[in-house]
């Protein structure tokens, strides 16, 4: 799932950047929670699929091995100065994948491709 707001994206060989302010009035906010509104966790990992997704060329998410799901500051309606990175580390298809703001690090993930079945 892909912001529905508006994103400035850069991605070249060292990675995938999408800068965003997160509108105080965005729908993942409702209901989430009631007179403390927060985003949840979710929709900041389908965030980070989707970015990974988008450096991959667009091709539908691979099965995905997630490692050391961290959520560290939580994000709140209004907050400026987002910046989703999608990093490759080295010759796999490794990727570490973090939401950061001036408020620190909201949060990160590392990504690799599942192993085949069989």
């Amino acid at each position: 799932m892909r912001p529905t707001f508006p994103i400035t994206e850069t991605c070249s060989e060292a990675g995938l950047c999408w800068r965003f302010d997160l509108p105080a009035e965005s729908p993942f906010f409702n209901g989430h929670f009631p007179g403390h509104p927060l985003l949840p966790g979710v929709v900041a990992l389908g965030w980070l699929l989707a970015a990974a997704e988008r450096f991959h060329g667009g091709e539908p998410a691979l099965p995905l091995v997630l490692h050391n799901v961290k959520f560290q500051v939580v994000l709140l309606p209004g907050q400026p100065g987002l910046e989703l990175s999608i990093i490759p580390q080295g010759p796999t298809r490794r990727l570490l994948a973090r939401l950061i703001s001036p408020a620190g690090m909201h949060a990160s993930a590392w990504l690799e491709p599942a192993a085949p079945v069989g």
